[in-house]
């Protein structure tokens, strides 16, 4: 991993995100890219030159007093002010720069306040060529060493989950594949064992474990499960091409999200 892309809002998520993105950079050597973008829909159109101006003046301090703050020191920052709309600069950012990972908080005072849930957030997990990790709060851990990835397992989830091992690779985790079962969403233990142990041995992952989960919907199922083993994090593969957050099991997953206080890391599907 060479690059993170960190898009900020100055909030207190964006400031946790922030501090997780600076020290996976210490980790893999990365460069951290800190984003902020000066929404015209939020400050005015192009023309309302002297508030845009002020407006710069104002965020290059609030960028300034983030970058000081020590779990930065000894990382490599980028800051880019940008004007334009949220989720067509966070994407046009990360491919001109090969970005890595997206690191962003997932509530905010401005640009990016509906980071998970909102529109800017659906466009920027929809349209993004890089995993995605979400930060609500600051972890108990910066050490993600135990990872949940949640999904049905069906073959279009391989090229994603490989961006995830990689990610799992960093810190040495251990993967804990989780299918969640629901009177709607119902297969074998057997079935879904084969699946997993297949998605395994395709992609050389190793310290895993498999695990089938009953529960009446699959956000429960999967905040249970995560809670039941102390996860650090929960990874999901999403469909790029609907425009929705889904897990892979046809759910949305805003339940989920909402009510889930650790970090999630997503990675879309090609199709």
């Amino acid at each position: 991993m060479k690059k993170i892309l960190v898009p900020t809002d100055f909030s207190d998520s964006a400031y946790a995100a922030a501090e997780v993105a600076a020290s996976i950079a210490k980790k893999t050597g990365a460069r951290v890219y800190l984003l902020h973008v000066v929404s015209l829909l939020e400050y005015g159109d192009e023309e309302e030159i002297s508030k845009q101006l002020f407006v710069m003046k104002l965020v290059r301090k609030r960028m300034q007093e983030m970058v000081e703050q020590p779990f930065f020191e000894g990382v490599n920052v980028v800051e880019a002010l940008q004007f334009d709309l949220v989720h067509e600069n966070v994407n046009k950012l990360a491919i001109k720069n090969e970005i890595d990972l997206i690191v962003m908080g997932s509530h905010g005072a401005s640009g990016i306040k509906e980071i998970i849930f909102g529109s800017n957030a659906q466009k920027i997990l929809r349209r993004s060529q890089c995993p995605v990790l979400t930060i609500k709060q600051k972890p108990n851990s910066m050490e993600f060493k135990n990872i949940v990835f949640a999904s049905n397992f069906n073959p279009e989830v391989e090229g994603a989950f490989f961006a995830i091992q990689r990610f799992a690779e960093i810190f040495e985790a251990k993967i804990h594949l989780l299918r969640i079962c629901t009177v709607g969403e119902f297969e074998t233990t057997k079935v879904c064992h084969e699946k997993m142990h297949h998605l395994a041995k395709e992609t050389g992952l190793r310290d895993y474990t498999v695990n089938v989960y009953n529960n009446h919907t699959l956000e429960s199922g999967v905040r249970e499960f995560t809670e039941m083993i102390n996860a650090d994090l929960v990874a999901i593969a999403t469909h790029g091409r609907d425009g929705l957050f889904h897990i892979l099991m046809g759910s949305r997953t805003e339940e989920l999200v909402n009510h889930e206080h650790i970090p999630i890391l997503s990675m879309t599907i090609r199709d």
